[in-house]
């Protein structure tokens, strides 16, 4: 695998190497749903996909500043534990956002431990404001 290759954010499948959706899994999903929220009896499902979780390439979170763009930020690659670690990724992410300390490192996080930070910083974009 070429250094370019394994800095790629890829995913990682939970069972198998499919990402094809079941009804079976879709009910159950369902069932669980009606239980937490009655009002969603009624509801109809539009559309039904299935995904396969995200990971990075050395397995840890990519959470932070992508570098030479300012103001723009990612969090992803909990695989499995994703929606586990949401609410403090969340967390994070709003201390960056607003300009205050994190209160745990990210550094180990920092989406520009990745091949070809450089080129992306060095080619500094300025966003347009709304």
């Amino acid at each position: 695998m070429t250094r370019a290759e394994s800095s790629r954010v890829r995913s990682q499948p939970v069972a198998s190497t499919s990402a094809k959706s079941t009804v079976a899994a879709r009910d159950e999903i369902g069932a669980v749903l009606v239980r937490m929220l009655p009002a969603m009896a009624e509801a109809q499902v539009a559309q039904q996909t299935a995904c396969l979780r995200p990971v990075a390439s050395d397995g840890l979170l990519v959470l932070g500043g992508v570098p030479g763009f300012d103001g723009v930020y990612v969090a992803t690659g909990g695989a499995r534990k994703g929606i586990l670690y949401g609410p403090a990724m969340g967390h994070a992410l709003a201390d960056l956002v607003v300009g205050r300390n994190t209160r745990i490192a990210l550094d180990a996080f920092a989406p520009g431990r990745f091949a070809g930070v450089q080129r992306i910083a060095a080619a500094r974009v300025e966003l347009p404001t709304a």
